[in-house]
């Protein structure tokens, strides 16, 4: 349960931009905080939740960094990049730390504490996102520390072109990891990922698992209000199809119809979602690190309609990436997010990445 933990405690505290990247423990230590000791670029060292702590060494996540500078705070990991606003007290004890961004397509405040010793920094959040600032730095049930080493005093704050295909790539980015939270957390609390789709008594599709996870993305009431024995297009289901959440909509299709999302799964025994059935991540024997949860596809649909892609060793893989330029980003089941160049993907490593337990070695250059 760490990682599960570890990631719910990042994706609500950080954004969900893919801070996984964690290197060598330090201990935390109780220096004076100042404003202008904060600019500067961090990489995270460690990270502790609910008295579990994770190591990049150990556990061979991903990289990334902080950086603080003329009230912004850049999150980086690998190419991509989110800015958020901040406002900082370092004369309050604890200092306070607002950072104010969009999750989830909302505007959000988020109260963090910190302190800083010569270059190190610790920060501290609230583990529940219940909006209440931390009152120490001690890890708990209801909060997580992480402690950053500063690696430079320059930070390079990004020109993002709210009209370009990079920034709204990644805000599709965004998306996938708040679904990949969902998804999680469902498999917390259910012992298994959902089904690819919410069945009737005699196994027949009824509704999309993008449904079956609505109240793990906030959407508790609009999940109360369909009738899950009735299949997606009912009289009275299909008048929910214009209630789509936000998170569900790729902002680098212009021409999206109504209702529709291109955030999908593949099914089948062989991969993480079985049309009935929910599988338990225990079973994804190739990795969750090698194996693709969620995936950007062209080929929109109905977001309450159970029709993913079907994966079977025989038959021709779907085109991802034709309306997307030719590049198409894909949730990995660590969480974590990488962008392909369709043309430059061999067959053979995507069915592999498809596949939770062929036993299949994939290469390590991806084309991300």
């Amino acid at each position: 349960m760490l990682l599960a933990t570890i990631r719910r405690w990042m994706l609500l505290g950080l954004f969900v931009c893919g801070l996984l990247g964690l290197v060598h423990p330090s201990s935390r230590s109780h220096g004076q905080t100042s404003n202008d000791s904060l600019e500067g670029t961090w990489q995270i060292e460690s990270m502790e939740a609910q008295g579990k702590r994770k190591m990049r060494g150990k556990d061979q996540l991903e990289l990334g960094s902080m950086g603080f500078k003329d009230g912004k705070l850049v999150l980086r990991v690998q190419s991509d990049a989110t800015i958020a606003e901040i406002k900082v007290n370092p004369q309050a004890t604890p200092a306070t730390m607002d950072v104010t961004m969009k999750i989830g397509g909302q505007k959000r405040t988020l109260p963090w504490i910190y302190k800083i010793d010569q270059d190190q920094m610790t920060i501290c959040m609230n583990l529940k996102d219940s909006g209440e600032r931390p009152k120490n730095f001690e890890p708990g049930d209801e909060q997580g520390v992480i402690v950053l080493k500063r690696i430079s005093k320059e930070v390079v704050i990004p020109k993002i072109d709210s009209a370009s295909d990079a920034n709204n790539r990644v805000r599709s980015q965004n998306n996938m990891r708040l679904i990949g939270l969902a998804l999680h957390n469902f498999h917390d609390n259910m012992g298994v990922l959902p089904a690819a789709a919410i069945v009737d008594k005699s196994g027949k599709p009824l509704l999309s698992w993008r449904v079956a996870i609505l109240p793990y993305i906030e959407e508790e009431k609009l999940y109360r209000e369909f009738k899950l024995d009735e299949p997606w297009d009912s009289e009275h289901n299909k008048k929910l199809i214009e209630k789509m959440p936000k998170i569900y909509q790729n902002p680098r299709l212009k021409d999206s119809k109504p209702g529709h999302t291109v955030y999908r799964v593949f099914t089948g025994k062989e991969t993480m979602f079985e049309l009935a059935k929910g599988k338990n991540l225990a079973q994804v024997t190739d990795g969750l690190s090698n194996t693709w949860m969620v995936v950007e596809c062209s080929d929109e649909v109905i977001w309450t309609k159970p029709e993913e892609l079907p994966y079977a060793a025989n038959t021709p893989l779907p085109k991802l990436a034709a309306r997307l330029g030719g590049r198409f980003s894909v949730l990995f089941g660590d969480g974590s997010i990488r962008t392909f160049q369709e043309a430059n993907l061999k067959e053979t490593v995507i069915r592999a990445m498809i596949t939770a337990n062929g036993g299949e070695v994939i290469p390590a250059d991806g084309n991300d």
